[in-house]
């Protein structure tokens, strides 16, 4: 036999040998997973670090314990209320909800958006719970690993599920974050929407938000003209389907919800004003080639043409060749700009040869360096402003260097504060709860609130008929543009008091 057949052999028999039989807390039924609940908390935690890094979450603190509100009073009805359940809004547009092992689920903001009522929020939450509560993940996991290295996966692969195993065959690389955000199943997807429609019901909400809230979502997805959808449906089971079980589980459910009916729309409402829908003031923005930070008092100019990108950890540029680029992050708080040059040129840039050169750059004390490694060049300028070290990388091929260093000074030369006129232009979309006046039509009130979406998307996302008339009072969902008020919080509503009276004008409206 050959000898990576022998080695692929033994490592089976590893798997095989860590695979323990547990209940599954959701079919109490036993099954055989590889691992334990601790390690399933361990890897959600991990994975939650890296979310909280990257993309990040939503700022709005009313919002986020409100939610977590929510979802605590759900999950102590669960198959698993002695998790640490975390319940958090992911700052990203894309709308999507997913859940993590240990207890860790998340909501982006756009799914958000095109939520109408707190039943709906409620069985969103629930729907994540019961992925957790019947460890789906861990099924995953279970799954992949013996075909994982059956099919060549590197031996490193499984010290994560199996930690014995994993110390004496080498460390847990991709394998392990790729199970965990890999699709569900159809089946599993099911028992999600089961779990959590009882899950719901049992706390007071409506089972029925599940209709509704894929009612919505293929609506939005016809709209986009898509045929496969990108985020939350995108591996669940077909609508017809899920809205076929999510009726008869809610004709069997919907007694307990009729004894004690919770649901605050209002209240779900108010906590939407204000709910940002497009990009990020505070993280600075791109006007064409010139980037500008509101927090920062920051502006730099980047090469004309060239593809910028906004990282929450650094801004960048590449040619439209792609055969440079330029990356602007910050080095160093509080400290010389030779210390942080000479702490870079002594890391990353130590294999360029970087030997940092002071200088005043702008006005600003700063440092330059130059090096090479192979076939790349290293440009590197380092300039201190307002308390902070700002570094300025430019990469390129050696044999072209000379055609982007220019470019490369240039962007540092350009950084600078803002001037007053470009302090006040930030501005920022989000979402407003307007009244609507009786007989009003959709179109009419987009008009009179200043409404940034159409008539068609506004409907969607209210889960209204683009061409009926609005009664007096109903509350209606419109992004708005207003002014950005620089790093404030918003407060915490009080039910009811988002949108403003119908006859009063303005965004407040």
């Amino acid at each position: 036999m050959p000898r990576a057949a022998l080695r692929r052999l033994a490592l089976l028999s590893v798997i095989a040998g860590g695979m323990a039989c547990a209940l599954n807390p959701v079919t109490r039924r036993p099954e055989v997973v590889l691992v334990s609940e601790a390690a399933e908390r361990r890897m959600g935690a991990e994975q939650a670090e890296q979310i909280a890094r990257e993309p990040g979450l939503f700022g709005d603190r009313a919002l986020g314990d409100y939610l977590q509100g929510i979802g605590e009073r759900l999950a102590r009805g669960s198959p698993r209320p002695d998790l640490d359940w975390r319940f958090a809004v992911l700052d990203v547009w894309g709308q999507n909800a997913f859940a993590l092992p240990g207890g860790y689920v998340y909501v982006t903001r756009g799914l958000l958006a095109y939520l109408n009522r707190e039943d709906e929020l409620a069985f969103v939450l629930a729907h994540e719970i019961g992925h957790v509560a019947a460890r789906h993940s861990v099924q995953r996991m279970t799954r992949a690993a013996p075909l994982a290295v059956a099919t060549g996966l590197p031996a490193a692969a499984v010290s994560l599920v199996l930690p014995a195993a994993g110390r004496a065959l080498g460390s847990m690389g991709q394998f392990a974050n790729s199970a965990l955000m890999a699709p569900y199943g159809r089946s599993q997807e099911l028992q999600a929407d089961a779990v959590g429609q009882r899950l719901v019901a049992d706390s007071g909400w409506d089972p029925g938000a599940l209709m509704d809230f894929v009612r919505t979502l293929d609506r939005e997805r016809a709209l986009r003209g898509e045929t496969e959808r990108l985020g939350f449906l995108r591996t669940h089971p077909l609508s017809r389907e899920r809205i076929e079980r999510g009726e008869e589980n809610a004709a069997r459910f919907g007694a307990v919800h009729e004894a004690h009916p919770r649901a605050d729309d209002a209240l779900f409402l108010a906590h939407l004003e204000g709910l940002r829908v497009g990009a990020d003031p505070s993280a600075g923005v791109f006007y064409e080639n010139h980037f500008r930070h509101p927090e920062l008092d920051l502006a730099v100019e980047f090469p004309r043409d060239w593809i910028t990108a906004n990282h929450p950890e650094y801004v960048m540029a590449i040619d439209p060749d792609g055969d440079a680029r330029v990356v602007l992050e910050v080095a160093g708080v509080d400290e010389d700009v030779l210390v942080a040059a000479r702490r870079f040129a002594k890391g990353p840039g130590a294999a360029f040869g970087l030997i940092p050169q002071a200088t005043t750059l702008t006005g600003y004390p700063g440092a330059r360096g130059v090096g090479s490694a192979g076939d790349a060049a290293l440009d590197v300028s380092w300039i201190a402003y307002a308390g902070r070290v700002y570094q300025v990388t430019g990469i390129a091929p050696l044999e072209d260097y000379e055609r982007f260093q220019t470019a490369f000074i240039d962007v540092a030369l350009s950084l600078r504060g803002l001037t007053s006129a470009e302090r006040d232009s930030f501005v920022e979309e989000v979402l407003h709860v307007a009244r609507a006046r009786s007989g009003e039509s959709l179109g009419e009130l987009i008009d009179r609130v200043g409404g940034l979406w159409d008539e068609q998307t506004t409907a969607v996302a209210n889960a209204l008929d683009p061409s009926a008339s609005l009664r007096a009072g109903a509350l209606v969902k419109v992004p708005v543009r207003r002014h950005y008020r620089g790093g404030s919080e918003p407060e915490a509503p009080a039910p009811g008091s988002s949108a403003g009276s119908p006859d009063s004008g303005g965004s407040g409206s």
